[in-house]
């Protein structure tokens, strides 16, 4: 039985020896991208999570515009952005905060902004890279600022080699 493995932006070998992922710097903003599962099996698909991740003097996540790369196409469902071959292109998430009588934002950190399936066409042994790509990325910066603040964003590109 072959199977196919899964990896957020690095190796698959890396992230079962090393951490899960990377620790944001307190003055970046990044967004990691996480398979729900490393391995599939024949006729099994998988969910791939993105995630925000904020300064640690930040308050919320704001808005996000970028797009996933991956190295073979298998895109069957995406939360936001339009499924081009291998790629999922535009996606934009965001929420609002109006600390002063509206919706607060949700100051989860990190916070899951976007989600997509994938099923690989074909279940030979391959790995399959995923990667965020990146064009803007903002934060609320307090609980009581209704008004965003760019981030220079960096992609998350898994652990260091071990």
């Amino acid at each position: 039985m072959s199977n196919r493995r899964l990896a957020g932006g690095a190796c698959v070998a890396w992230a079962v020896v090393c951490a899960a992922g990377t620790v944001a710097l307190a003055d970046e903003g990044r967004i990691s991208l996480k398979p729900r599962q490393s391995v599939l099996m024949p006729g099994e698909s998988t969910g791939v999570d993105a995630w925000a991740r904020l300064p640690a003097s930040g308050f919320a996540f704001a808005s996000a515009e970028f797009g996933v790369e991956a190295s073979m196409p298998g895109w069957s469902f995406a939360s936001a952005g339009a499924i081009a071959g291998a790629d999922v292109l535009g996606i934009s998430a965001w929420q609002t905060h109006n600390p002063f009588g509206g919706p607060v934002a949700d100051p989860s950190n990190p916070k899951r902004v976007w989600t997509g399936g994938f099923t690989p066409a074909s279940y030979d042994p391959a790995l399959v890279k995923f990667e965020p790509v990146i064009s803007g990325m903002s934060y609320y910066p307090s609980p009581l600022t209704p008004w965003a603040v760019p981030l220079d964003p960096k992609p998350d590109r898994g652990p260091a080699p071990c």
